[in-house]
């Protein structure tokens, strides 16, 4: 079973010195896909070149 998302960047403090109101952009976006799979676990794989971290015990930034 999979599921592809896309999911849209945002802009927030829109108001003053408040982050109480974003709004999604229609691009930049990231599609991200989910399956299960047989073994217990995450894995992480990236399909451009940012070079994102994999490891899903790291954390970020670190």
């Amino acid at each position: 079973m999979k599921v592809k998302i896309k999911s849209p960047g945002t802009v927030a403090n829109l108001v003053c010195g408040f982050d109480i109101l974003g709004l999604a952009l229609k691009a930049p976006y990231d599609i991200m896909e989910f399956e299960i799979i047989d073994q217990p676990g995450v894995v992480i794989e990236n399909r451009d070149a940012f070079n994102l971290p994999t490891d899903p015990e790291r954390t970020w930034p670190g």
